[in-house]
């Protein structure tokens, strides 16, 4: 039988209905720690006989879908892989900020039940539960020889932490990855430009020691680009209006003759904030947030906006030269024909459209359609589909891949909360009823990036010498009360439509009427088939539209059930009473 042959057959699949409280019972039954390894769940796999395919996992940072990129913008190797790839048209990022995005995509959980709710550098996040299997465990459970290169960001580490080689060894260890030759965070400021390179180099090296052995092998790609943007300096004026240099200082481009190319790209018909007219509240908060963490770039200077979006796609094209090497590496070892390769974002660049910048609690196109291709070597590809796809797809599709099938995916990780995709890519049609989801959820559950007031006094704090200085900075009312504010948010994709709905943290709650929605939240509807571009927010007539928030409202909290459990704030830090309504 060819690789992933079961894969590739339609698995039916049991939901698990889950708490963050059950996680640690519902694996214990089967635990089994390995000496030298953080205690995480373990999984006693019977492995199935015969060859199985190596897998590939290549993950960019702040990278848009493709068709949302200029096709003038020369991305060779991007194209390459997708003439031989499933590309997943409607794939969706589920939460868009880099640590929660990515626990996702390692641990196969939403935010509320990996840990992971809000960026790890922030000293009160969580961070990853030490309790739950990751990708990396997973996949060795299912026997296979693991490595991972480039960026982490799931741990609390600084964006440049030189904290060596031993130690990165053992934290990549406690997550399942046995193979790695960093020292260090890579997440800063030109980081992508200075160490995609390396991590590509290594990720070839690995694949070319592993040709030959007894085992199947996993490696994990992580590179940093487009992300340099982030710290992309537009002009003085940005600097000066900076709070602080958190988490990294901002940069102009590196003199790098690639980063000089200009690609004359008009800036969108969407650029600007005169479509946030209408919108929900939050979206101007954001746009205050990202002004004062990374400086202002006024909306008038059209001229450094368009800098900053010539530096994004420059960004792009520097990082599809990374992704050229690994695919030149897997070709050169002769690996190609044995290797699944699926290659996706943690989420999107919005770049100015609708005036925002960075990606951030919203459910526009731009930051939430993310690129996501499949090249498996038993399917040809240069196929587009509609079905749609999650971050959370991403483990039970790999598992599937490695042989794990349904049932025992099922019996060995009860939580994971994803569809195996992998029937969608042998599906004969490609409408959005191909693949095994009806909707997408997407959620924001950060509190740094809750309002202008948090991010202010948190700026106060960082600026103070010394815990007693810095408890005295620290001001309760100023940064709570920005969480009066309906910044959180939860959504829905159903492949036309995107409804979500924004509310405070102090109030958890699960609407379920009109009434219900209307009195907590502030309501966004797109249709996407009238109105691609995302411009006329529909649920400000709710007597004309009202039939259909109420429709995805209740996908919605389906959804919520299936996939998170009770979603009642008690993931955020303190009693769990003062999140919910």
């Amino acid at each position: 039988m060819p690789w992933g042959a079961d894969a590739l057959k339609t698995i039916s699949r049991r939901t698990a209905l889950i708490g963050a409280g059950a996680i640690t019972a519902a694996y214990g039954a089967y635990r089994l720690v390995r000496p030298g390894q953080a205690e995480r769940a373990r999984a006693d796999l019977t492995l199935p006989s015969g060859k199985r395919p190596n897998i590939l996992l290549v993950l960019t940072d702040q990278e848009r879908a493709r068709h949302l990129i200029p096709s003038t913008i020369s991305l060779p190797h991007h194209d390459r892989l997708m003439a031989n790839s499933t590309v997943f048209r409607n794939a969706s990022t589920v939460s868009n900020l880099c640590s929660m995005a990515r626990g996702i995509v390692y641990s196969g959980l939403h935010p509320q039940n990996s840990g992971l709710w809000e960026n790890t550098p922030l000293p009160y996040s969580g961070g990853f539960r030490k309790d739950i299997p990751t990708l990396g465990t997973m996949m060795q459970d299912a026997g296979y020889t693991t490595g991972y290169f480039g960026k982490w960001h799931l741990s609390h580490f600084g964006v440049d932490d030189a904290v060596g080689s031993d130690t990165i060894a053992a934290t990549f260890g406690g997550f399942g990855f046995e193979h790695t030759d960093q020292d260090r965070e890579r997440d800063g400021a030109q980081h992508g430009w200075k160490y995609d390179p390396l991590s590509a180099a290594s990720a070839a090296n690995f694949m070319a020691e592993q040709k030959g052995g007894d085992k199947p092998w996993f490696a994990a790609v992580n590179f940093v680009n487009p992300h340099d943007i982030m710290f992309f300096k537009t002009s003085e004026h940005q600097q000066k209006t900076r709070l602080n240099d958190f988490p990294d200082v901002i940069m102009p481009a590196p003199d790098d003759p690639l980063y000089a190319k200009d690609w004359g790209i008009d800036l969108p018909d969407t650029f600007g904030d005169a479509t946030l007219e209408g919108k929900p509240p939050a979206h101007r908060e954001m746009q205050k947030v990202m002004g004062l963490a990374l400086g202002d770039i006024p909306l008038d200077r059209t001229d450094y906006w368009r800098d900053y979006n010539n530096y994004y796609f420059n960004c792009l094209a520097d990082m599809d030269r990374s992704l050229g090497s690994v695919l030149d590496a897997l070709e050169a070892t002769g690996q190609d024909k044995d290797t699944i390769v699926i290659y996706l974002a943690d989420h999107g660049e919005m770049a100015g459209v609708h005036g925002l910048r960075e990606k951030g609690g919203n459910i526009y196109r731009e930051n939430q359609n993310i690129p996501f291709f499949i090249r498996h070597p038993d399917v040809p590809g240069g196929r587009e589909i509609q079905a749609l796809a999650s971050q959370l797809d991403v483990v039970p599709t790999l598992l599937s891949f490695a042989g794990i099938d349904g049932p025992t995916r099922e019996e060995m990780y009860p939580l994971l909360a994803g569809q195996d995709l992998s029937p969608a890519l042998t599906a004969t049609g490609t409408a959005v009823t191909d693949g095994p989801r009806t909707g997408t959820l997407m959620q924001w559950t950060s509190l740094i990036h809750m309002s202008e007031k948090s991010v202010r006094n948190f700026a106060a704090v960082q600026a103070a010498s010394g815990p007693f200085a810095k408890f005295g900075a620290m001001d309760l009312r100023e940064f709570f009360g920005g969480f009066k504010n309906r910044g959180h948010m939860r959504g829905i994709a159903d492949g036309r439509y995107k409804f979500a709905r924004y509310f405070s943290p102090f109030e958890h709650h699960q609407p379920a009427t009109l009434a219900d929605l209307s009195a907590r939240n502030d309501l966004e509807l797109y249709d996407s088939l009238t109105d691609p571009a995302e411009t006329t927010n529909l649920a400000n007539d709710l007597q004309r539209h009202g039939d259909v928030i109420l429709d995805l409202n209740s996908q919605m909290n389906a959804l919520i059930a299936a996939e998170i459990g009770v979603d009642d704030g008690s993931y955020l830090p303190g009693p769990s009473s003062i999140w919910t309504a």
